[in-house]
This record gives C-alpha cells, structure tokens and sequence, in this order.
C-alpha cells in the first residue's frame, strides 16, 4: 500500500533538523509503515531515565501478531534515536485500557521491549532496520504475550428510585459531578436549587506532530440528547513515558472531539429553579478521518488476547524433570559400576599381594647387581682419564707440517682451494641462518657479495696456477 504524498512529504521536513542519517532513516520509516499498516508517525518529546529530554520520531499503533493460532494486535510505541542507525531504535509495550501488561523475558514492568537483536544492534547492518525490528518484536510477542485481557468488573443490580413527578421523570439522569481538579475553585451549591451537571471535559491527549489537518467549517449543533461522553482511555504511566510536545507546531494535528452538547440535569430533590446561566455550546464537526489516524483508530477496539498459561514454563519443568530423572539414573548406573569395579579390584590386589613381595625380593637382588656393576663403571672412567692425561701430555703434530705439496706452487694451489671450499661452507651457513631468520637480508646479500667477490679471485688464481702447472 503507497503511502500519501502529504505523509512522506511531513515525515522528511520533521527528520530533516533532527536525524543526521536523513536518508536512511526516512527510507526505513517508510518501509517500516508499509508493512505495518497499523503505525502512524508522530514526534513527541522523549524523557530518558536520566531525565534528559529529545524530540523523537515515534511510530505508534499495533503490531499484529499470532498467539494460539490467531492474530492479535498488540499496542506498541517505537522511538527512534537521533543516531540512528548508529544507535538502535527502543519500544513500549501501551496497553489500552482493556488490557493488562503482563512482563515476561521480553517485556519488563515499565513496558519496555528486550531482545538479543535490540543489545546486538549493529552487528549485522544488512539487517538491521526498522521493519526487521518490528518483525523480532511480533515474534517475541508470539513467544511471550505482553498484554492480556483486563478482567470485567463484575456489578450488582442498580438500585431502584422512587418514583418522582411527571417533570422530573423527563429529566436525563447525569453522574455525579467529577472532583475539581487541584487549583480549580469549587462553586458552592445553595440548598434546595438545581444542580447543573458539569460540561465533560475531553481527554487530555499528549500534544503530539502531525501532517496538518484542515477541518470542515463548523455546522450548527444538533437537539437531540446525545449518549454519555466514553470513558477516558488509561493514562499511561510507565516509566520513561513520552511527555507531550510543544514545538514544531505547524505539523501539530488536532484531536478529533465528539459533538458534545450540554444539557442542564435536574437534582432529584431541588426545589426552586436555578438561574440562568450561559453555557457554551460545543458545535458538531462532520467527521473526517485523517491519514495518521486511519488504522489506529480502528485498531482500538482489537480485543486484547487472553491472559494464557505459561506453556515454556511448563515446558521447562518438564525437561528439568526429564533431566534429572535421567541424571539420577544414569549417576545411579554409574554407582552399581563402580561398586563392582571396586570390589573386582580388591580381589585383584588381594591376589597380587604375594606377587609384590616377590618383586620386591628380585628388586633386592638387582640393587646388589648395579651396585656391582657401578663399581665396575668407576674403575673403568678411572682407566680412561688417565688415559686422557697421558694423551694431552704429548705434542700436538702441525697439520700443515704432516700435509705438503712437491713444491711451493702445489702448496700455494691447496690453501687456494681449502680457502674456496671454506667460502662456500661459509655461503651455505650463511643461507641456513637466513632462513631461519637469525639473520636479515641486508646484511645477508653484504656479507654474500663481498664472499663471492673473494671466491671468484681465487678460483681465477687456481685456473692460473693450474693452466702453468700443466694440470689442464
């Protein structure tokens, strides 16, 4: 269902001064509306529980959801924050005034809503909007109804009047007139005149934004005697409640008031005529539905659903009881186990009691044999460091001395060779430090180049002497 053009054009001129994300915010809200139907926008002041106050975008009405196989809808409030979607949206749980809040996992006694996705916001951005919220919130509604039916009140017969004259039986019978409110002086009444019932007030409704919404010029009040005025609907008074708005009074939308004439009733024992006095006439107004109030207005008379029982309660128990009877069972097969392991192993170490006392007799005779055979092991280390002595006593021969060549150019081509070999062992530990990161690459290709350089002036040196030498 599209949304009026008046609605989106209201909704993006309130988010435009507040919310940063602008865009994203109203694309939500308008995704959010579309698939609930039954929420209206507004703004309205926020009070946190820090006493802060903020000027919110709130979207207010019903969220439909199944409970016990049929559909319900449930009053909710949805504030969203200034940081959003950085910061994630919060809802209350309004029950109407034929309902009771019944707070469970998800709802506590103030009426606010709690979820591991509302705590993990942010987590996963692709699905973390306003509508995905409602939907966790008809899911957990689901799970846990917050509201219930309120019990009816249970009246006796009313009580029967005598008869009073032909002028008096004509006279519409009023309730008793309400208590002033605090500050407001009360009229004295003189004894034995009329009473005029008082002019019903309308309820108070918080002042809250809306598309501006134009009335028909007023029509002149009907004569016929109207029904009573309905009864208020339950203030709300649960916690960090929305207190009403005095800003933003272009977009304010003005509460529809029933046509409520005023009809002076007669005390059942006056007397004498009360005098005259002006009474303002409230004129009738055709009705005209406005587009935030469509489906909220029919979504109030939606029947609370019954307060059921606590079937994951119930549930729980069960499998608690399951549980530990499986436990028990399983602690007690586990017992009956061991005790027959225990008493097995007693007889076992009943029977090995011989076959350690003959172990430990062949352990005695294997002490003696190490002890003789330590002795035999302290001569022969004996023998062998004096061999040692002896061997360091005596000269050490010259390598050089004991390994020469025919003549000076031979000696000349061993040093040069033993010198390559020792470059290129030098090379290989070198590679071998590297790779084992003993070393960095820097001083690695230094030390690798100039080797290399001295490598290749000697091998040229050794082709030399070989090519005079007449070995090639």
């Amino acid at each position: 269902m599209a949304l009026p053009p008046a609605l989106t054009q209201w909704l993006r001129n309130v988010l435009l001064p507040e919310y940063p994300h602008l865009d994203r915010t109203y694309n939500d809200t308008l995704d959010a509306l579309t698939r609930y139907p039954t929420l209206r926008p507004r703004t309205s002041v926020y009070t946190d529980e820090y006493g802060k106050p903020a000027l919110l975008l709130c979207l207010h009405g019903t969220v439909p959801s199944v409970i016990a196989g049929d559909t319900y809808k449930i009053p909710v409030e949805v504030w969203v924050p200034h940081r959003y979607p950085d910061e994630g949206p919060f809802a209350y749980v309004r029950p109407t005034s034929t309902m009771m809040l019944s707070p469970g996992n998800y709802v506590d006694n103030n009426g606010r809503c709690y979820h591991p996705y509302i705590s993990e916001w942010g987590s996963d951005p692709q699905n973390t909007n306003l509508a995905t919220f409602l939907g966790v919130l008809s899911e957990i509604f689901s799970k846990e109804p917050p509201v219930y039916s309120r019990p009816t009140p249970e009246y006796g017969p009313p009580p029967t009047y005598p008869a009073q004259n032909d002028q008096q039986a004509h006279q519409i019978q009023r309730p008793p007139p309400l208590a002033p409110q605090a500050g407001q002086p009360v009229q004295p009444v003189p004894t034995g005149q009329p009473v005029q019932a008082p002019v019903p007030n309308h309820v108070q409704q918080p002042m809250h934004t809306g598309p501006v919404d134009q009335r028909a010029p007023p029509s002149q009040s009907t004569q016929a005697v109207p029904p009573l005025p309905p009864k208020p609907p339950q203030q709300w008074n649960q916690g960090a409640a929305p207190q009403p708005s005095t800003q933003f009074a272009q977009y304010q939308q003005h509460p529809q008031h029933s046509h409520q004439p005023n009809h002076v009733a007669q005390h059942p024992q006056a007397r004498g005529p009360l005098p005259q006095q002006f009474v303002p006439q409230h004129r009738s107004r055709p009705s005209r539905t406005d587009i935030m109030d469509m489906d909220t207005m029919k979504s109030s008379d939606e029947p609370a659903p019954p307060k059921p029982p606590n079937p994951e309660r119930m549930k729980a128990l069960d499998e608690l009881h399951s549980q530990l009877k499986k436990q028990a069972d399983t602690i007690q097969t586990s017992v009956q186990a061991d005790d027959a392991q225990i008493e097995g192993l007693w007889m076992k170490l009943s029977s090995l009691e011989a076959g350690v006392t003959s172990e430990i007799s062949l352990l005695r005779q294997l002490e003696a044999q190490a002890d003789k055979n330590n002795k035999i092991l302290s001569d022969k280390m004996d023998q062998a460091r004096r061999v040692i002595t002896q061997a360091r006593a005596c000269e050490i021969p010259d390598i050089d001395s004991a390994v020469c060549a025919e003549n000076v150019v031979f000696n000349q081509l061993y040093d040069l060779t033993a010198q390559e070999q020792a470059i290129d062992d030098t090379i290989y530990a070198l590679s071998l430090a590297l790779d084992r990161d003993k070393i960095s690459v820097e001083p690695f290709m230094k030390h690798v180049r100039n080797l290399a350089r001295e490598k290749f002036i000697k091998v040229a040196t050794i082709d030399k002497i070989a090519v005079g030498a007449g070995l090639k």
